[in-house]
């Protein structure tokens, strides 16, 4: 990270650092109630014989389904003109990982709602543009309006009481409910995850196409377990650069740089109001692992108890493996809860087992021992084992 010696920018929030999603998700459910008695006025123009549940629940999931699947393939043809690549793919719990040169298919129940279709630049090139991924989707929302356009002038045009008027109707209805997938992603706000929109509104600036890039292919690489990309811009006031002050931080760790660790954990939290709500806790949580790393046990425990109730249940639910140490920390010294910390371990031998073995991954395996120890030394009620 490069060294600025002019006075920091403080930090501005504007509309686009605040996360909408409860707002707008009114505003979804609103559209979809609303066509849905809009629909009902279409009821004389079907054939006499038509389940009318079966007609709203049928033109709902096929609209929602084809808008889907026509937006995300819009974006596969603009992301391979634009020289990025499918990086992984979440769906119904599923997670198709196409980030090493192994394809590996995960479940996770709790990622059930989850739906991610990720990128990554072709050759981890983070000089390459991204904004063609962005307006994929919406060109090809063009071509789903004009299909089901044109069933409903084609088939139900003229032609009322007929089974040729129930499916065009029925196309018409389901073009207007999946016109909720490009209105979701047209929305100009941050929501809980960066829709389309968002992206192109936070990634004008070459620095921060180049962010983007740097946290994607970071994000391939943390489930790889190659060594992560370093950014280096002369500020990160922006939503992917501030992201990416997390892998100075690591670098700088890993370097064993513990002044200059802390000082980017507080570039972290100074820039908080950038980061999506989810990294939010990133800053907290590793500073309770230096706390306990320089024996600070009763600072660690009183940070970790002064965290927001989603905060905690993220430090002690790792998913990314530099998360495991402080979890791991937290649970042996705050709750004591021998059965979790077995689990825990559990969990990060079999992701320790499944990633190439970088330096990252080597430093990260010795500092989950290095904090195992301490707690062992520190917690003897707990009759910890040998870590194997």
């Amino acid at each position: 990270m490069e060294e600025n010696n002019a006075k920091k920018e403080e930090p501005k929030k504007t509309l686009l650092d605040m996360n909408a999603s409860w707002p707008l998700m009114f505003v979804y459910i609103g559209y979809l109630i609303g066509m849905f008695y809009v629909q009902k006025t279409t009821y004389t123009h079907l054939s006499s014989n038509i389940n009318t549940y079966a007609y709203v629940f049928v033109s709902l999931i096929v609209g929602l389904l084809s808008s889907l699947l026509i937006y995300n393939l819009g974006k596969l043809v603009f992301a391979s003109l634009a020289g990025y690549r499918v990086s992984y793919v979440y769906l119904l719990g599923f997670c198709f990982d196409h980030s090493g040169k192994k394809k590996r298919v995960t479940f996770d129940i709790a990622d059930f709602f989850d739906l991610r279709l990720q990128f990554v630049p072709k050759d981890d090139d983070i000089k390459k543009k991204p904004t063609l991924i962005f307006v994929g989707g919406y060109v090809f929302s063009l071509i789903f309006i004009a299909i089901f356009l044109t069933l409903f002038f084609v088939l139900a045009f003229k032609h009322d009481g007929t089974s040729n008027a129930t499916i065009g109707w029925g196309a018409f209805m389901a073009g207007i409910y999946g016109l909720i997938i490009p209105l979701y992603e047209l929305m100009p706000f941050r929501q809980d995850s960066a829709n389309d929109m968002y992206n192109l509104l936070v990634t004008r600036s070459e620095d921060d196409k180049t962010a983007f890039n740097i946290v994607k292919v970071n994000e391939k690489r943390e489930f790889s377990g190659e060594d992560f990309l370093i950014p280096s811009f002369n500020d990160y006031c922006s939503y992917y650069k501030a992201q990416t002050l997390y892998y100075s931080y690591l670098n700088c760790l890993y370097s064993n740089e513990l002044e200059k660790a802390v000082s980017v954990l507080d570039e972290m939290k100074r820039l908080n109001i950038y980061l999506p709500e989810e990294d939010h806790y990133l800053s907290a949580s590793e500073s309770i692992y230096l706390r306990y790393l320089i024996d600070d046990t009763a600072g660690a425990d009183k940070l970790y108890l002064t965290m927001k109730g989603d905060d905690k249940k993220a430090v002690t639910s790792p998913k990314d493996l530099a998360n495991y140490r402080t979890a791991l920390l937290v649970l042996g010294n705050i709750t004591s809860d021998k059965e979790g910390i077995n689990s825990l371990i559990n969990d990060y031998n079999k992701k320790i087992a499944s990633l190439t073995k970088s330096n990252r991954v080597v430093k990260e395996d010795a500092f989950f021992k290095q904090a195992y120890e301490k707690l062992r030394t520190n917690k003897p009620n707990l009759n910890l084992k040998d870590l194997k």
